[in-house]
């Protein structure tokens, strides 16, 4: 069974205080929540109201709107209250409760995958109807399945509709793919048009320092029905039950593009304007809210490819949006066996947890290269490292077997600090990110832990 500890849970013990006005129990319709109120009484004072004549009687609970695992729970008594603002009935644990209330975070993940075969498609040609220009026609052959998606023209700094996204199924022709007389290109013609309301287009090449970035306009990819044969994916598997034990659910994003143009290989990360975050801002729907999560699989980047030192994966918190990408095709190689399928997951999981500061810089000591990690072991005292440690490798070019074996856990160690454990760290944090940094010589985490608002 599970036994609490002596002092370790108690009373009143939530993270966010009776100060911050969070835990009110309140009437339908109260607006006044001052120490006053008769229709609202703060967490730990007692509500008086009366039923209605079907006996019922009906309350409303506001919980905290930031910590979670924090806990509620409602008494309630036909007596009032003794002197000491307690019910008889609660020293002789009669009191009718309700069920314990626990507060969650709920995250959404927009996972995007990245086809592997396809083209953009041609500005000179139509932009609607059944037959389409592309850049490139060699993927193309006839009564092939393909799939066309669009996103609204970028770049992007909040939310746009989501009629703005759309994608649509069809098949090429028979004789339906002609080749230009002049390139690469050429014409694929469709066994039937696409819906009059969509139309797909090329957009033009944004600039940065005076280079041309990534494509980024609309495409067609193929799709055979074998997803590893079609698509670069992330593997979400490890991301649940991860962040569960810190009372956050990750939910599918229902975006209606699910699918990414291919890139062969990105320009990284690493200044406003760079090919990636041309490349987010134009295809993730969830850019600018809250609680949307980014993810998606890549076939390259200079980061997957450099010889000194090659990432398994990458993130982005920065500049109104939080997104991730994991060197997908780097990591699974031509074999894809199931265990480089869940190092893949490792890799999912640990880059996602580093769109929450997870391990901040300067607050641990023993994080080897001071960027977001740590060299700890699990909580389970198993010895094996932390999700969150620098390398996947012991330093010797042997893989860390905690990365394959299927487990995604985070570390745990006492710390005055209050940063003890990712698990609390994240608990603890805004939803789930901060997403713009304060001024120079401002440290982000001092202004992270502020009131949410």
């Amino acid at each position: 069974p599970y036994v609490v500890q002596a002092n370790d849970a108690h009373d009143n013990d939530n993270k966010d205080t009776f100060s911050s006005g969070k835990g009110i129990l309140m009437t339908p319709g109260c607006s006044d929540f001052t120490a006053q109120s008769t229709c609202a009484a703060q967490n730990g004072n007692v509500l008086s109201t009366a039923s209605a004549v079907d006996g019922k009687v009906e309350v409303v609970l506001e919980t905290t709107d930031r910590y979670a695992g924090d806990n509620y729970q409602i008494l309630a008594s036909f007596s009032a209250p003794g002197a000491d603002g307690k019910f008889l009935c609660e020293a002789q644990s009669t009191c009718v409760k309700s069920a314990a209330i626990t507060a969650w975070k709920r995250i959404y993940l927009e996972n995007q995958r990245m086809f592997k075969q396809g083209s953009y498609i041609d500005s000179r040609g139509p932009t609607t109807g059944d037959t389409f220009n592309v850049l490139d026609i060699s993927p193309f052959r006839e009564f092939q399945q393909v799939r066309f998606v669009h996103a609204p023209a970028g770049p992007r700094q909040l939310p746009s509709s989501r009629s703005e996204y759309y994608s649509d199924d069809s098949v090429i022709a028979k004789d339906g793919v002609l080749r230009s007389s002049d390139g690469a290109g050429g014409t694929i013609k469709l066994q039937s048009s696409l819906p009059p309301a969509h139309s797909y287009f090329a957009q033009p090449l944004q600039q940065a320092n005076g280079r041309p970035l990534v494509d980024n306009g609309d495409y067609v990819g193929l799709v055979t029905g074998d997803d590893r044969s079609d698509f670069w994916t992330a593997n979400d598997a490890l991301v649940a039950p991860l962040f569960e034990l810190a009372f956050v659910e990750y939910s599918p994003s229902l975006s209606p593009v699910a699918e990414l143009p291919f890139v062969r290989e990105f320009q990284d990360f690493g200044r406003q304007g760079d090919e990636v975050d041309v490349f987010v801002k134009r295809w993730f729907e969830g850019l600018g809210l809250s609680n949307y999560a980014h993810l998606m699989g890549v076939s390259d980047t200079t980061s997957c490819t450099s010889r000194s030192d090659p990432a398994r994966g990458s993130t982005h918190v920065a500049w109104g949006y939080g997104s991730s990408y994991t060197c997908t095709r780097e990591i699974l190689g031509r074999s894809g066996t199931p265990r480089l399928v869940r190092l893949l997951g490792a890799v999912t999981a640990h880059e996602l947890s580093h769109q929450w500061h997870v391990d901040p810089k300067q607050m641990y000591s023993r994080s080897p290269d001071r960027t977001e990690h740590d060299n700890l072991f699990r909580f389970d005292n198993s010895r094996l490292v932390c999700l969150m440690h620098s390398k996947y490798d012991d330093g010797q070019g042997n893989d860390l077997p905690e990365f394959f074996d299927g487990k995604a856990v985070f570390h745990y160690k006492s710390d005055a600090s209050g940063a003890d454990s990712e698990y609390r760290w994240i608990r603890e944090r805004c939803e789930p990110i901060l997403y713009r940094y304060p001024p120079p010589g401002v440290d982000w985490w001092t202004v992270a832990v502020r009131p949410c608002n």
